[in-house]
């Protein structure tokens, strides 16, 4: 949790849904990871990455915030969204942007690792850090995507944006 100019709390949050008692093969897809306990959307449409994929980088990101300061995790996602999100692979992608802010790799996906109750993502039980993701979003009732709490207050922006993984889009 950090202060902005001691006048807003930020704390950054990533969205994702759960595929496990659905019936489809989404919880089986590369868009999950756990069994379908934790899904992202597609991000490329079947090109390059896959929901995973971004359920991976959303560890990382919240690995930079925990690991360093909040500065260094703007700087990262400013970098992340400026040359990541154009395409190509987006752990190299990442990696690339850690190297040159001299941010520690191993560290952060150290941090990712432990986070996982087993090894294998696929197969893995829980996710540590995405599980308190699920008790923020409930407990600040985010359904919708995207969605900002600032203050305990929520913020949406244009219905014509949101994307909620509980209907069909």
């Amino acid at each position: 949790e950090q202060k902005i100019h001691d006048h807003a709390t930020m704390v950054p949050h990533y969205a994702h849904f759960n595929a496990i008692g659905q019936e489809s093969e989404l919880k089986n897809s590369n868009d999950c990871i756990c069994g379908g306990k934790y899904c992202a959307p597609d991000p490329d449409d079947n090109r390059d990455n896959t929901g995973a994929d971004v359920l991976q980088e959303d560890l990382r990101q919240r690995c930079v915030y925990k690991l360093y300061n909040q500065q260094t995790w703007w700087k990262y996602v400013t970098h992340y969204d400026d040359f990541c999100l154009t395409g190509g692979r987006m752990q190299s992608c990442s990696e690339n942007i850690l190297t040159s802010m001299k941010i520690s790799i191993d560290a952060v996906n150290k941090c990712v690792q432990d986070s996982f109750d087993t090894r294998d993502i696929k197969t893995c039980r829980s996710n540590r850090l995405l599980d308190e993701e699920e008790k923020a979003m409930d407990k600040d009732g985010v359904f919708l995507f995207p969605s900002v709490i600032i203050n305990g207050f929520a913020y949406r922006v244009n219905e014509s944006f949101y994307y909620s993984p509980l209907t069909p889009s």
